[in-house]
């Protein structure tokens, strides 16, 4: 009698969008397939999609360097801050369509 299957799931991609979701679901995939520790920075860095490979391609000689959680915190402080103001640029651009009576 053989255990339970393991689901076969696809390593997240990174588009730009929510870094710290993106960390939290690659530390998952990680932990629950024992991923080593010393290939993360490699492994993750394959999956990135648009501006993203780019910004991986001016930063190939530092990453290099770059443990996880250095990683981590540079893609934070690069594509978290374009997130952020695109949030506060939606926030500035919300119109009201309808009454209030309407809404409720």
């Amino acid at each position: 009698m053989s255990g339970p299957t393991i689901p076969n799931m696809n390593f997240p991609v990174f588009d730009g969008t929510n870094p710290k979701l993106w960390k939290h679901r690659c530390e998952t995939y990680f932990e629950f397939y024992a991923v080593p520790v010393e290939v993360w920075v490699r492994m993750a860095t394959m999956y990135f999609e648009g501006s993203t490979v780019f910004w991986v391609q001016s930063m190939e000689s530092r990453i290099r360097e770059m443990n996880w959680e250095s990683l981590c915190a540079a893609l934070s402080a690069r594509f978290g801050r374009d997130q952020h103001n695109m949030l506060i640029h939606q926030f500035y651009h919300i119109h009201q369509t309808a009454s209030v009576a309407e809404y409720v």
